[in-house]
């Protein structure tokens, strides 16, 4: 990383990637401390009093955004290095192997922690300058602590039953500080999603949650039954505090798909993030669009788990305002939005790089409501950008430069300063 005092400096580059406006050639990024003060050409920027720095054979694009991780989840990389041990597309059996491996590894949180902050600086390393986590230890919103990557943390509940619900209102409590919001509409009380919602509008917080992110948990909010209601069944067996307490005595299934559910308890807004959606209707992303939410697509997440592949082109083209996350490393073999770039350009050749590019730019800092100072390279926004290497100097196929070689990219971070 380059620190930059508060002296004009005209960073130059073969090609300028603005997101959000036309690919400039010979381009400049006129910055100020930690200010980009001006986006244009050479010839039309260059100053005699300006500091010039050259980024030859590079492209200057805006630093990305990850709208989901888990990164507290670093510690369980085993799990999404191998996914030899549950069926591929059986998310409940990989939700069991994570729960029973977490008990029996988390006897360590200070080693836990450095796996964590380990991975943050990995994701740093390869252009990632704000990110969404989320987790359910109060520690975990010190991951970042030290860390030029900004992250936005968000402490996230479960508890389906009744019952409870006093356990996450004295959680609640303790860590008030905190933003909050719930796992799922399959593992989180409908009562205590509306409740962290209000909060969340309250205080102006986005509300990031995991929406239709497999074909069993839609099954299980049509119906109660399915592999969900078995697993979900066989969790209660084991940590219920009531003898002969079954699934059906604590969950009355809404009959409808994830999106629809959510809209009709108040919890669908601009300011919600709908994680995965995977498994989705037409009649959902009209919802969607219409409601104004974002949809963080996890494509690298649902390939390994073998979950399908979100209907990305559709939500493009009703104006969903759709954008990228890693999820965790537990999950996914790499925390690379570069990786989950090339997977999504992969998986929907009608998808154009450009587009695919703002998904891990423009439109997640629109998301998470950052938009003001990161997202593209634009007058008063953060200074601070990629250098990235390789990609050529052909304007015309710059973004399916940028987008389709995934975790290849040589890149330096430049972030300005103010000190």
């Amino acid at each position: 990383m380059l620190g930059l005092g508060d002296e004009l400096i005209l960073h130059r580059a073969p090609l300028v990637v603005p997101v959000g406006g036309a690919v400039i050639e010979d381009g400049v990024v006129l910055t100020c401390g930690d200010t980009i003060v001006e986006v244009g050409a050479f010839q039309h920027l260059k100053r005699e009093t300006s500091i010039v720095l050259d980024y030859e054979g590079a492209a200057l694009v805006p630093g990305l955004i990850n709208c989901h991780s888990h990164l507290e989840l670093s510690f369980l990389q085993e799990l999404g290095q191998d996914n030899g041990f549950f069926d591929h597309g059986d998310i409940t059996a990989w939700i069991y192997a994570l729960v029973h491996k977490r008990a029996e590894l988390s006897g360590n949180p200070e080693q836990d922690m450095g796996l964590a902050r380990i991975a943050l600086e990995k994701m740093y390393n390869s252009g990632v300058v704000v990110a969404a986590d989320i987790g359910n230890l109060g520690d975990s919103a010190t991951i970042s602590d030290l860390s030029p990557l900004q992250t936005i943390f968000f402490m996230e509940a479960f508890g389906l039953s009744e019952l409870e619900i006093p356990e996450v209102e004295r959680r609640l409590a303790e860590y008030d500080d905190l933003s909050w919001t719930g796992h799922a509409l399959y593992s989180t009380h409908a009562d205590l999603l509306k409740r962290f919602k209000k909060r969340a509008l309250t205080r102006g917080d986005v509300f990031p949650i995991h929406v239709a992110e497999s074909a069993a948990e839609i099954e299980f909010l049509k119906t109660g039954k399915g592999a969900f209601a078995d697993f979900l069944g066989k969790r209660l067996s084991e940590t219920s505090p009531q003898a002969n307490t079954t699934i059906d005595d604590i969950f009355v299934p809404p009959g409808k798909g994830a999106v629809e559910f959510l809209a009709d308890i108040g919890c669908l807004d601009q300011k919600t993030v709908c994680v995965h959606c995977v498994h989705v209707d037409d009649h959902e992303i009209d919802l969607l669009a219409g409601s104004g939410a974002g949809v963080c697509l996890c494509p690298g997440s649902n390939h390994y788990l073998g979950v399908g592949k979100a209907p990305a082109a559709k939500f493009i083209e009703k104006n969903v305002r759709t954008c990228l996350g890693t999820d965790s490393l537990a999950s996914n073999p790499k925390l690379s939005l570069w990786n989950e770039m090339k997977i999504l350009a992969e998986q929907n050749q009608d998808l154009s790089a450009e587009d695919i590019f703002k998904m891990a730019t423009i439109n997640g800092a629109e998301v998470l409501g950052v938009e003001h100072s990161y997202g593209s390279l634009s007058s008063g926004k953060k200074a601070v950008m990629l250098a990235v290497k390789g990609v050529g100097t052909d304007k015309d196929r710059v973004y399916e430069r940028l987008v389709h070689p995934g975790t290849n990219h040589h890149l330096d971070i430049i972030a300005g300063c103010d000190d």
